[in-house]
């Protein structure tokens, strides 16, 4: 009578193991992931962008800008840090001037001076705050810029550009173009994952202006066939980004107009 329990006793033994394999196995799992997004909770990561007040320079002048510090998956402005450091670099990696200015809930404003001893050629503005140098070089900010010779002082209209100087030629090119500015969603485009883009276009001035366009990759065949903005320059578009591909936009401005 006695020896009938033992294979009963052996299956609940057994169940009971198994049941505290499975919860072993799961606990560990749910634990890491909730310490994963506490973690991403108490360390966002930091993003910056500069708005600069108009897309070209000449030597003399200043570049004015307004600084966005974002913070977290979601993009809300950040209260992190207080100071951002911005830089102006020359081609030869060499920081040309240094400045750190204030940051009021994630937003902060400054200029860069081009002073006169300064030479033409190509630049970048790089623009970080101490928070972010935890997380490596990938997400400081960088932007590429091209300061042209002075615009000479001649008999002409100041504000209208010289069509005889190759300052002049390349500002009545540049005042022609749109500054167009593209964001992803969650700040990277990951190859095979859908991702939404939103971008804005402005003119010269820094004026909102209303563009439609289309996506093409570096073979030039279209990927997304058609996105225009829908208010304040301002607008999005979604679509699957290739592995090893490079994206480029091809634009229609208001006047008819088109322009990569």
């Amino acid at each position: 009578m006695k020896n009938k329990w033992i294979p009963a006793v052996l299956i609940v033994l057994a169940s009971a193991v198994l049941l505290s394999f499975s919860k072993a196995d799961d606990d560990p799992i749910k634990k890491i992931a909730t310490q994963l997004d506490k973690w991403l909770d108490e360390q966002p990561q930091e993003k910056i962008h500069l708005h600069l007040d108009k897309p070209y320079y000449a030597v003399g002048e200043d570049i004015w800008f307004k600084a966005y510090v974002t913070a977290g998956s979601d993009h809300r402005l950040s209260a992190l840090s207080g100071i951002l450091n911005v830089e102006l670099i020359n081609d030869r990696d060499s920081i040309k001037q240094s400045i750190k200015i204030p940051l009021t809930s994630g937003l902060g404003w400054g200029d860069l001076n081009l002073a006169d001893t300064l030479k033409e050629g190509n630049y970048r503005i790089r623009a970080y705050t101490n928070w972010m140098r935890n997380a490596g070089d990938e997400f400081i900010y960088s932007r590429r810029l091209s300061v042209w010779p002075a615009s000479p002082i001649g008999p002409q209209d100041p504000a209208r550009p010289n069509p005889n100087t190759t300052f002049g030629r390349a500002q009545a090119v540049a005042a022609s173009r749109p500054d167009v500015q593209f964001f992803a969603e969650g700040g990277d485009l990951i190859e095979g994952l859908p991702a939404v883009v939103a971008f804005k276009a402005t003119d010269a001035s820094g004026r909102s202006l209303s563009v439609r366009g289309q996506l093409l990759n570096a073979q030039n065949a279209v990927v997304v066939p058609s996105f225009s903005s829908r208010h304040a320059g301002m607008g999005r578009f979604a679509f699957v980004p290739g592995a090893g591909q490079h994206y480029h936009a091809r634009l229609t401005l208001p006047n008819g107009s088109t322009t990569d």
